[in-house]
């Protein structure tokens, strides 16, 4: 199957809250693709397995709420390796979103099919188990950290934030322009702290770029010379409020 052919996790809740709202039997209705397999794709959260069932959480971010997926006996005896799941596996399958025979979710994925099965060469020392992480320890593994309920909350959050800042200008009739990191201007006496420069062969410190280059510290510079023919608004990043207050 073509990778275009997998389902999101939050097409399947969106699927399951509209039939819900449709439906007088609320959490009891299925959606009306439930005759057809469905593809599925993540990594596992979490994992345990009885003698005639297993089940796993699976997540692929495309929702804050993972799906429950179920191994039925059948399937776990010709394919014994699945027994053997953990935290971080990952899982291409195809099943049938039925309304779930539990209390903690609506619906859940009936497998039919194990299409993929990517193993975790340690599963003892996969950092991202199903338990409490401090954010101490989430610092030191950037590349999975987005895996975890609290950093993927906040990068929603944060998301809907910017998007409906981005909405409320743009109905305005402005248009966002991003301000250079990286600028020739000294603005600010930014060039005393933040110039540019790279390690030479002898550790000594020598000029990255042709010209002398800094970490600008205002955008304001830039959107003013955006503006002599936009209506514009930049984003700022500023720890107070003096940018923000100036481009007022």
């Amino acid at each position: 199957m073509s990778a275009f052919s997998i389902t999101s996790m939050a097409q399947l809740w969106a699927s399951s809250s509209s039939s819900s709202s449709s439906s007088s039997s609320s959490s009891s209705s299925l959606p009306s693709t439930i005759s057809t397999p469905l593809e599925v794709a993540g990594w596992v959260v979490s994992f345990r397995s009885s003698k005639k069932v297993a089940f796993a959480m699976l997540q692929d971010g495309s929702h804050a709420q993972s799906i429950q997926v179920v191994f039925p006996l059948a399937l776990l005896e010709s394919q014994p390796a699945l027994r053997h799941l953990s935290a971080g596996c990952a899982l291409r399958l195809l099943g049938h979103w039925v309304s779930s025979q539990g209390h903690e979710q609506t619906h859940e994925l009936l497998v039919q099919e194990v299409l993929h099965l990517g193993g975790v060469e340690d599963p003892l020392t996969y950092p991202i188990q199903p338990k409490p992480l401090s954010v101490d320890f989430l610092r030191s593994v950037p590349h999975l950290r987005q895996r975890t309920g609290t950093v993927g909350a906040v990068s929603r959050l944060r998301h809907g934030l910017m998007r409906a800042v981005h909405d409320y200008f743009d109905q305005h009739g402005f248009c966002w322009v991003a301000t250079p990191i990286l600028t020739p201007t000294d603005a600010e006496g930014a060039g005393e702290r933040f110039r540019v420069h790279a390690s030479g062969m002898d550790g000594q410190l020598e000029p990255f770029f042709d010209v002398p280059m800094f970490l600008t510290v205002s955008g304001q510079m830039e959107a003013e010379a955006q503006a002599m023919g936009l209506y514009v608004w930049p984003y700022v990043s500023s720890r107070t409020l003096s940018h923000v207050t100036a481009l007022g």
